[in-house]
């Protein structure tokens, strides 16, 4: 079965509540039912949110360095002097001939 998101229980219980009380009191256990499917929801998000694994800013570098470079950041190539191919910046030998570059 489906898990429920928090939002849509949240949803669901305001929803109901306020249908409901502006209807009266002849649904009075609609309004109730409508609080709490409103109370589960924000239960539900603030212990997502609780729970939410943090990351240390060691980690948040390592991760970044994982994901490469931004794909909005133009790398400039360096060219081979034996061969003319190009290499990404900081190697140190050619990919093609595996001449010394730097």
């Amino acid at each position: 079965m489906a898990q429920i998101s928090w939002w849509a229980w949240l949803l669901m219980g305001l929803g109901v509540a306020v249908i409901s009380g502006y209807l009266g009191e002849q649904f009075l256990l609609f309004l109730i039912v409508g609080i709490v499917l409103a109370v589960i929801g924000i239960f539900k998000g603030a212990s997502m949110f609780m729970l939410q694994k943090k990351t240390t800013p060691t980690e948040q570098r390592v991760l970044r360095r994982q994901s490469g470079p931004s794909p909005h950041v133009k790398t400039r190539y360096i060219s081979c002097y034996h061969c003319g191919r190009q290499s990404h910046p900081v190697a140190r030998f050619c990919y093609a001939c595996g001449a010394r570059i730097q």
